[in-house]
């Protein structure tokens, strides 16, 4: 019988060990929260040895890891909305100047300005974390109108922050700074 690499448990353990490193800087680039980035990559480690029969080949164990934190990291964001995930993790912790507090705020505020319609698809969708086949049952739309709905509203939003803040965005997409070109909503400035 040919070895095609299928792990041993011990090597599986050396190599898993190896990768932790690499599992916490992954989940800590990705979330906010140093401690939620711990938890992520405990819970990767622990999908990992549970699912171990599942690698039939050692040397794709790197991507076999990567995919599950991924997986592991994106239904982290799925369990909870955008908004309650940004309330949740301390803004000091990743954020000097409290840039998150500032700009929940500042959408909040800006959602508010927005016609009902998209509003209350937003808020439904964003702050309910409700998925869109419930936000159209709610507001009476179908389920194409809801998505589209929500997707305009966040980009009204955004509009609207961007005609008053310049943001400063980090390599994911993240905004870790802003400087104001008027009067934003909270007055304050960053």
């Amino acid at each position: 019988m040919v070895d095609i690499g299928v792990p041993t448990h011990r090597s599986f353990e050396r190599a898993m060990i190896e990768m932790v490193p690499r599992l916490q800087a992954y989940c800590r680039r990705r979330v906010n929260d140093a401690a939620t980035a711990e938890d992520l990559a405990q819970e990767i480690l622990l999908k990992a040895f549970r699912g171990s029969a599942a690698l039939r080949d050692e040397t794709r164990l790197e991507v076999w890891l990567y995919r599950i934190a991924y997986g592991t990291v994106m239904d982290h964001y799925r369990r909870k909305p955008l908004t309650e995930a940004w309330l949740s993790e301390p803004a000091q912790a990743s954020c000097p100047n409290n840039i998150t507090a500032v700009m929940t705020y500042n959408v909040r505020c800006y959602l508010e300005t927005l016609p009902r319609g998209y509003r209350d698809a937003v808020h439904l969708a964003d702050y309910e974390g409700l998925p869109h086949a419930e936000v159209a049952r709610r507001l009476g739309f179908s389920l194409a109108a809801a998505k589209s709905r929500v997707l305009r509203g966040r980009l009204m939003v955004k509009r609207l922050m961007e005609a008053r803040c310049r943001f400063e965005y980090d390599r994911l997409g993240n905004v870790i700074g802003y400087q104001l070109r008027s009067a934003c909503c909270s007055g304050e400035a960053g």
